[in-house]
């Protein structure tokens, strides 16, 4: 497996979409028309809220945007700038997810946009975002011509920051396709930026990528200075997944040198930070470095286990630049498991896919090692062939191991054929570029830089451990100081919730008093508000007594009046007085007494019904009373059929349902 190469930009590119909504995209947004800015904000609010955890719903509320924006048909400069902060948005999410080709789709459309508005910068940053698309998928001639096409941009503008980027990113595409010069010179000129710029950040990164780059041409001892320097750096930093990426690094420089177990230690460190950060891509490449590692130390169980692990991730993210490294990983594995039939199927798949990308390291890697299949099934003719073809492109494009190899395997056939003139001239340049790889002298230049840094990384842990014993005195002073304020606020607590209970209980006790004499002057109002009834009752009933005298006198003088003898006018009169007095005179009485016990009884129940009559009056006051129909019936010297009648009638001028007592709605006025 080649090189891995670090993902840097695929994390950083989210920041320029950031920094661009930021200070482009949102600021020239302000002018625009309310009603467009009031919507577009409420599914950006939306979106960006559930980007992180929810990017799924986050892509919905952006697409959301997008329909809203597309329904006012308006060709506006702040919509389109709205327009390209969601497309960009969106493709950022599919970026991350690895579904580069929706990712390419919305980039490209927010790059139509920014050419209609004519924005150098957007137009920078949608080129850089879909070469890096192009990376990720192995497009490695389009990747380098939009890098270019960014960087020229951005050098136009001035930004730094992006100039930055897009050395970095042609960098790792001309490491990808064995271009050692050209990788070189762009990893030199990010550096160069760092320091001009002061960012260690960068430099760090650049120390990385140059790491990386001499690791893969086989310059050990640059490759190692380099990348100590880099995780020292990221680990000052606490930047997690660039020491992941550093760390795999060395880990590939040991598994290159053969020191399998060394390798695989770093490779399980770097595992665990891309496990906890659940990034798959870098995951993939670490499955894949140990499985290739057990494998060299026929551990075949534990390769298997990760075999399945980095073929099952790789389908899932559709990565066809690592498919293709995997394949030949694969065919290697069940070579050495003398299985030539699959390896041979799954180098073949692996050469289909590095010519179909453009990944020459790959695809030299997979014509050597094809012929190497060929040899050991002695098939000499096609071993020659495939190794020749290894040659020519490892040669032309400086790839020192791949030329290596492809040099022994032309010799060893060169020399069965009995050609030992050519076979002789290919081994001499198998020994010149194996001893350039690696000497016993670099090995121990390797493993001294290593020690080296180890001691300083021991020496600083010391340090830290001396300072953390310092801080953790001050600590326990602060927290000693902390527990004394504690204990006291407590103590206060405790005095206070003492007082605060005993006013409770005594409050209680108050109320549970002035309940007592409450319900002892009810009781009282009660006893006297029945006197004040029964007195009225006593009152009606002699009222009634009363009245039934008078009505037998006016009977004796209607009686009198039948006679023809007497003056019969004078009677009369007396009879009109007398009716007088028991229905006028006598009902005055009681409506007075009954007023002074129900005030207001009357104007209440007159403005509910105001059509009552005096004798339905009268009725409504007994009811008041709490009199039944028989009561009233006595007093009013009526039937008690008239009774009901009345009732009925009361009750729907009252407008009181069936279902209710008439009696308790009386009362209740």
């Amino acid at each position: 497996m080649k090189a891995s190469r670090i993902v840097i930009p695929k994390q950083f590119f989210i920041l320029y979409a950031i920094v661009f909504s930021t200070y482009v995209i949102i600021p020239s947004t302000i002018f625009s028309q309310s009603f467009n800015q009031n919507g577009i904000q409420q599914y950006l609010r939306k979106g960006k809220h559930l980007e992180r955890l929810f990017p799924d719903s986050a892509v919905y509320y952006y697409q959301k945007g997008l329909e809203f924006l597309d329904s006012k048909q308006l060709k506006d400069r702040s919509l389109s700038l709205k327009k390209i902060d969601l497309l960009i948005r969106i493709g950022v999410i599919f970026h991350q997810q690895s579904k580069y080709s929706f990712a390419s789709d919305y980039y490209l459309k927010a790059l139509n946009e920014a050419r209609f508005i004519s924005s150098d910068s957007l137009i920078a940053e949608c080129n850089f975002n879909i070469a890096e698309v192009c990376l990720e998928n192995g497009s490695y001639s389009k990747a380098v011509k939009l890098y270019y096409k960014a960087k020229g941009s951005y050098e136009k503008i001035k930004y730094k920051n992006g100039i930055f980027w897009s050395n970095i990113g042609l960098g790792i595409v001309y490491r990808e396709l064995g271009n050692t010069k050209l990788s070189k010179k762009h990893y030199e000129l990010a550096r160069k930026i760092g320091e001009q710029e002061n960012n260690k950040l960068y430099i760090a990164i650049s120390y990385n990528n140059l790491g990386n780059l001499f690791k893969q041409i086989g310059e050990y001892e640059t490759a190692i200075g380099y990348l100590q320097l880099a995780l020292k750096s990221f680990e000052e930093y606490g930047k997690e997944k660039f020491v992941s990426d550093c760390l795999e690094s060395i880990g590939e420089l040991y598994a290159e040198i053969g020191n399998h177990e060394r390798a695989i230690e770093y490779f399980k460190k770097s595992m665990e930070i891309a496990e906890n950060s659940r990034d798959k891509y870098r995951l993939l490449s670490r499955y894949a470095n140990i499985a290739k590692s057990y494998s060299n130390l026929k551990d075949n169980k534990n390769a298997v286990m990760y075999f399945s692990k980095t073929v099952e991730l790789a389908r899932a993210i559709g990565d066809k630049s690592r498919l293709s490294e995997i394949l030949i990983m694969v065919s290697n594995f069940y070579r050495k498991n003398y299985s030539m039939g699959k390896a041979l199927l799954n180098l073949k798949k692996s050469l289909l896919i590095s010519e179909e990308i453009g990944d020459t390291v790959s695809f030299a890697s997979g014509l050597n090692s094809i012929s190497e299949l060929y040899f050991l099934k002695k098939d000499y003719k096609s071993g020659y062939n495939y190794a020749l073809r290894a040659y020519q492109i490892s040669s032309k494009k400086d790839l020192m191991k791949t030329l290596a190899k492809s040099s022994l395997n032309l010799s060893k056939i060169l020399e069965l054929w009995g050609n030992y003139k050519d076979a002789l001239y290919y081994f001499k340049i198998h020994k010149k570029t194996s001893g350039f790889l690696l000497n016993s002298k670099k090995l121990k230049i390797v493993e001294d830089a290593e020690a080296k840094y180890n001691i300083e990384r021991i020496e600083k842990e010391k340090l830290k451990l001396e300072n953390s014993a310092l801080r953790g005195e001050e600590k326990l002073q602060r927290r000693n100081i902390l527990i004394t304020i504690l204990v006291i606020i407590l103590v206060l607590l405790t005095i206070g919730s003492v007082w605060f209970l005993r006013k409770k209980r005594i409050e209680k006790k108050e109320s549970s008093e002035n309940s007592l004499r409450m319900k002892r002057k009810i009781d009282l109002l009660d006893s006297q508000l029945n006197e004040k009834n029964r007195e009225l009752t006593t009152k009606a009933l002699l009222i009634s007594q009363n009245n039934e005298v008078l009505k037998d006198i006016v009977r004796s003088i209607d009686g009198y009046l039948k006679n023809k003898n007497g003056d019969k006018n004078e009677l009369r009169r007396l009879k009109n007085r007398l009716q007088e007095i028991y229905e006028e005179k006598s009902w005055g009485d009681f409506l007075q007494h009954f007023e002074q016990v129900h005030p207001q009884f009357y104007k209440k129940l007159l403005s509910r019904g105001g059509d009552l009559t005096s004798t339905e009056q009268k009725v409504c006051a007994f009811l008041r009373m709490n009199l039944n129909t028989k009561e009233i019936s006595q007093l009013t010297s009526q039937s008690t059929k008239a009774i009901e009648v009345m009732r009925s009638r009361i009750r729907k001028k009252l407008r009181v349902s069936h279902e209710e007592s008439l009696t308790k709605a009386i009362q209740s006025i």
